[in-house]
Order: structure tokens, then sequence, then C-alpha cells
């Protein structure tokens, strides 16, 4: 709930859980709380005790409005993003200039010269940089801006949908929403 600007994290039945207020709170599905103050993020267990500490600059959302899927989460310290699971560990030492929320088994990820790509849990790049913007895959598709428009690809950089769209979002239960040249989706 928000209350005066500030967020504190109630029960379904509203029963107050958290006596602490914060700036933000993301609640995910593995029960995981991504919370903000002052700028900083960190992670809360379900029981709301810390896993990390507030290290993080910024953290990636999904599609669902979540940090998380399933175990992991893409977040941001000083030196770029990256991939942490569920107890905050990182998984891996390489660092992106810019990532969208982790989802469908790969994150959108750019580098320092805004040209966008997929990246597996590992960090290795899958579909290198190449696109003018990208969205995290779901339902084995990922939309990616090309020459000005958007259209999909699958995880083998091969066009399924061709970029022919404004704007492109992602995937969610098989379909998705797209926005034409003449504003109809």
């Amino acid at each position: 709930g928000v209350k005066d600007g500030k967020y504190q994290i109630y029960s379904r039945t509203f029963k107050l859980l958290s006596e602490e207020a914060f700036d933000y709170v993301y609640m995910n599905d593995n029960g995981l709380y991504v919370v903000q103050k002052a700028g900083k993020w960190a992670i809360l267990s379900a029981a709301l005790e810390p896993v990390t500490d507030y290290i993080y600059t910024d953290v990636a959302v999904n599609s669902r409005g979540k940090v998380f899927t399933g175990n992991y989460a893409m977040v941001k310290d000083e030196k770029g993003y990256f991939l942490v699971n569920k107890e905050g560990t990182e998984l891996y030492q390489a660092r992106f200039a810019e990532a969208k929320g982790y989802e469908g088994g790969l994150c959108a990820v750019a580098n320092e010269n805004g040209m966008w790509g997929f990246a597996n849990s590992k960090a290795e790049m899958i579909v290198d940089y190449q696109y003018g913007d990208a969205q995290s895959f779901s339902c084995n598709l990922g939309a990616v801006e090309y020459g000005g428009k958007w259209g999909y690809i699958n995880r083998y950089n091969a066009m399924i949908i061709e970029p022919e769209y404004v704007q492109a979002y992602p995937f969610i239960e098989g379909a998705a929403i797209a926005e034409t040249d003449m504003g109809n989706y």
C-alpha cells in the first residue's frame, strides 16, 4: 500500500506486515520483495528479512511488472546490469550498459553504443548487439526494433514477425499487442 508517497507491505487481508516504509516496492511470484530506499535497492525475503543490503542502483522490470522471473533478477550496480539469483548471488562478473527484465530464459541487453541483443543466464550473447531496442523474450519470441520498426525474432535470431509496427510489446499467454502506423493496436 502507498500512503503519503511511501510504500508499506500488507497482507492480502490488509494487515500491516512492515512498519518500515519504502520509496518503492516490487512483489514477486517467488515470495521475494525488491525494495527501494534513498535511491538504492535491496532484496527482502518473504519474511521481510534482508537477503541483500541496499546495494543496487537500479532493477529491471519484466513485462509482468516483476523484478524476479523465477529465481533470477536483473539488477544494476555502479558498473552496470547483471543477473542475481534469489539469494542475491551474482551469477557472473560481466556487466551490461542497459537491460530489460529477465524473462523467457533470455534478457534484452544493450552495449555502450545503445545497440540491443539477448543474453542468457550465464551472460553469453545468444543474439549479438544489432537492434535499436528490444524487449525480453516471452512465449519464445523477443520484440526487436530494426530499421525504425518493430517485429519479433526467435532464439536463433530469425525474424518470425516482420518489423512493421511502430511499437511491439511482449507476448503474454500466446498474444501480444503491437501498434500500426495508423495508431491501431
